[in-house]
């Protein structure tokens, strides 16, 4: 009787042996355990290209200059929306080459606000669930460089 089950757990415990080196190889962590480059479209070679992020600093914010627009008001006199921003870069570099882009991210804001009614510029809580819009936007109009993150710095109405 005991020798029955001592085989029982021998052959269970290859199974599970072999099982568990099945799932390290198609994952593609068994390569990487013994030191081989995982192969491509592994779950491995996915979490390998993961590119650490750089880490939060000052130089990756860029502060655009205050923009203004005028606000369609539907003949009823005219209203102005100062807005100041700050972008969050994906790295330093990215921030140092956005004075060249300005212009462009100018009018793409100045175009998306214009757009809006009144009532969602009338109050910073009201333009903050825009945020990812506006982002979305300068990101297009920036394209070869992209920003992770919009800051509203003021919002302004008068």
């Amino acid at each position: 009787m005991k020798r029955g089950v001592g085989i029982i757990m021998m052959v269970g415990a290859v199974i599970v042996l072999a099982g568990a080196g099945v799932a390290l190889t198609v994952t593609g962590f068994l390569p990487k355990l013994l030191g081989l480059k995982p192969p491509e479209g592994t779950l491995a070679a996915q979490v390998e290209k993961v590119k650490p992020k750089e880490p939060l600093t000052p130089e990756r914010y860029y502060d655009v200059p205050l923009i203004i627009v005028s606000l369609d008001t539907g003949g009823h006199g005219n209203r102005m929306l100062q807005l100041a921003i700050s972008l969050l870069m994906v790295n330093r570099e990215d921030a140092g080459r956005m004075h060249s882009f300005l212009p462009i991210l100018v009018d793409a804001m100045q175009v998306y606000i214009r757009s809006l009614p009144i009532s969602e510029t009338a109050s910073v809580s009201k333009l903050n669930s825009h945020r990812d819009e506006m982002l979305a936007r300068i990101n297009a109009a920036i394209a070869p460089i992209s920003a992770e993150e919009l800051n509203l710095r003021m919002v302004q109405q008068q």
